[in-house]
């Protein structure tokens, strides 16, 4: 419980070393009370801290390491990298040690309580590749939601006889296409940028406005009408934003960064700094993930195809139509394909916070 404490103490002491911005190192060493802290709680030399957050290591063919001090954005950039990967693989590994101390044996399981708890739609002044993909989780759900609710319970009045006004509904499956459709949709697109940086983002984002923008190549197509007119090519800083038209509303995304936070992957040098340290529950936090993200892609075509598989097999229960099964869709950070069985009671709703911020 200490250590667990003091590594949450490490992501708050990583969050209060400040960079500056235009300086190559960021004007930080190894005497700044925040880093200090942070080596401390992290049981790692303060220099070593210092050495992966501000130095980059290039490997040159034929002439060794080579080491170059980053921009002080660069450097916030990792710190805040290192901040994200302690306090989630911190989360995974409480929820692991967690799960088997509760995990029943033998005859003693009898079935599985699932509890789905994400954020509401956001919009703030500026929205990121984090918005995206907590506003495509909600509009999933309300997909679900609209099917479960409206769909199948008024196709069971209509089959039953049922006197009752037919209720019209607002379909959102056109914004989920647009998001997630392959090989033509927002995270497809993305996922085709291997490179990183400024450049790439902008390409990113040239590339939507070309396959759903006004005059696009899928406008041309009647199928895509609908999916096109959920995008949104703003009049203005349209080359490094665009939009989509929620269920909740409109929300222009700024991609600056999109194609960086898209890559999972730790930089070699933050992952030789928790192997240095002394403390035995970071280092074995950081390799369970390793281990499960190695185990996640090599399964997870056979996973993808097995569930498809079983939807398609799966009898109807009575009541049930075909058109009631769950739709097929892409698992977005954490929220599980279950979320789908789920039966919703609350629709989401877009309150951005007053302070407008993530």
């Amino acid at each position: 419980r200490q250590e667990m404490v003091q590594l949450l103490a490490s992501v708050l002491s990583l969050g209060n070393i400040e960079f500056e911005p235009d300086v190559e190192g960021g004007g930080v060493d190894e005497t700044n009370p925040a880093l200090v802290a942070a080596a401390a709680y992290m049981q790692v030399a303060p220099a070593e801290l210092l050495k992966a957050l501000t130095i980059k290591v290039l490997q040159v063919p034929g002439s060794g390491p080579i080491e170059r001090q980053q921009s002080g954005q660069a450097c916030t950039e990792m710190r805040d990298t290192l901040a994200k990967a302690i306090y989630a693989n911190m989360f995974t590994w409480l929820i692991d040690l967690l799960n088997l101390t509760i995990k029943p044996t033998g005859e003693e399981a009898w079935g599985s309580i699932a509890v789905l708890d994400i954020y509401g739609f956001e919009k703030f002044q500026v929205n990121s590749f984090e918005q995206l993909l907590i506003n495509y989780a909600n509009e999933t759900l309300q997909r679900q939601f609209n099917k479960t609710i409206f769909e199948v319970e008024q196709a069971d009045y209509e089959k039953e006889g049922v006197d009752w006004n037919y209720i019209d509904f607002q379909d959102n499956q056109p914004c989920i296409e647009l998001i997630e459709s392959h090989p033509q949709g927002i995270l497809s697109a993305l996922d085709s940028f291997f490179s990183s940086g400024d450049k790439a983002d902008k390409s990113f984002c040239s590339q939507l406005h070309k396959w759903f923008g006004p005059g696009g190549e899928k406008a041309a197509d009647p199928k895509c009408e609908r999916v096109c007119d959920a995008y949104v090519k703003p009049r203005i800083n349209s080359d490094h934003e665009f939009g989509v038209r929620h269920y909740a509303g409109e929300v222009l995304y700024e991609v600056t960064g999109f194609s960086d936070k898209n890559v999972e992957n730790l930089a070699v040098d933050l992952l030789q700094l928790v192997s240095n340290s002394e403390s035995v529950n970071l280092k074995h936090m950081f390799q369970a993930a390793a281990r499960a993200r190695r185990h996640d892609v090599g399964c997870l075509a056979q996973r993808q195809e097995g569930q498809e598989r079983q939807e398609e097999e799966r009898p109807l229960t009575r009541g049930q139509h075909q058109d009631s099964r769950p739709v097929r869709w892409q698992p977005v950070q954490g929220v599980s394909r279950g979320a789908h069985q789920v039966r919703q009671r609350n629709v989401p709703e877009l309150r951005p916070l007053h302070q407008a911020q993530p």
